[in-house]
């Protein structure tokens, strides 16, 4: 399949948006409404613009009054509110969220509380928190997350970075062991550091992709965004990975190695990205085939 062929088979369809934003805007008004609460964000591929045919979804339930050590109970209230007002919602109780499954879409919410408007702070914040408190709070910066996405590229490349995007999801959901173990977030990441390598000519799908493979291919990532802290602000103990697992920093908190969830499935990452720039990729991505040299693969 050619490139231009593939992006659009990747775009969703105008329907399947408008579908998927309709049934979160009931999710929202039912949640404001009953729980009074001051703000839901929206996150994930939906949220970031990133989706392809199948949407993810995050909805983050901010409460005024958050308290890390209640957070079970506010999954509970959250919980209890959606099940008086949706009467086909099936909701599955996970240990810091909620799974829920409405009009054929699965939504990941969470709740938390704002740890600071201000993204620097936000980010410096972590650093004091205990292990657990950072798992949980995690969700409170959501939104910064999904701006960073959204705002980071320039804006001429906005809408190319969402097709590159797909692009990346298309070549993790061929293989099925990086399908259930890749983050998409891990994905915007990555190629969120090809479009910034690439400044010359960011239009270049070809060119972009190729540096996403390359960046994988080298075995060695080390993706640091120093848009709201910087690399010495990194504790020790999270900077300093082995060598030849990823290190590929959560530009909203300087404690989350996002690569660190890929550990298991980085040498088939680099397997399959080298397997591509050598010409030995499935039909889909036999126009992203590479030079070694131009990536100091080996």
């Amino acid at each position: 399949m050619d490139l231009q062929n593939l992006l659009i088979d990747l775009r969703p369809t105008d329907e399947s948006k408008t579908q998927a934003k309709a049934t979160i805007r009931k999710l929202v008004t039912v949640l404001k409404d009953k729980l009074g609460v001051p703000k839901i964000v929206k996150g994930g591929s939906l949220g970031k613009g990133t989706s392809r045919d199948r949407f993810d979804v995050d909805l983050v339930v901010f409460f005024n009054d958050y308290v890390f050590a209640n957070h079970s109970k506010y999954l509970d209230t959250i919980e209890a509110c959606l099940r008086e007002n949706f009467a086909d919602l099936k909701v599955t109780k996970r240990k810091y969220s909620l799974l829920l499954s409405l009009g054929g879409l699965e939504v990941d919410l969470l709740c938390g509380g704002t740890i600071s408007e201000n993204p620097a702070d936000a980010a410096r914040a972590f650093l004091a928190m205990t292990a657990a408190e950072r798992q949980t709070r995690s969700a409170s910066v959501t939104e910064i997350q999904r701006n960073f996405i959204r705002k980071h590229p320039a804006e001429s490349s906005r809408t190319k970075y969402k097709d590159l995007v797909r692009l990346a999801k298309c070549w993790r959901d061929e293989q099925p062991t990086l399908k259930d173990n890749v983050s998409s977030y891990s994905l915007e990441l990555i190629m969120m550091h090809a479009l910034d390598s690439v400044p010359a000519n960011p239009q270049d799908f070809k060119t972009v992709f190729q540096q996403f493979l390359g960046t994988i291919a080298v075995n060695n990532v080390k993706i640091i965004f120093e848009d709201h802290y910087t690399a010495t602000d990194i504790p020790p103990e999270v900077r300093n990975v082995p060598t030849g697992l990823p290190l590929i920093m959560d530009p909203a908190n300087p404690t989350n190695n996002v690569g660190q969830r890929l550990n298991d499935v980085w040498p088939q990452m680099v397997s399959s990205a080298r397997a591509i720039l050598d010409g030995h990729p499935s039909p889909k991505f036999a126009w992203a085939k590479g030079s070694h040299s131009a990536y100091h693969l080996y």
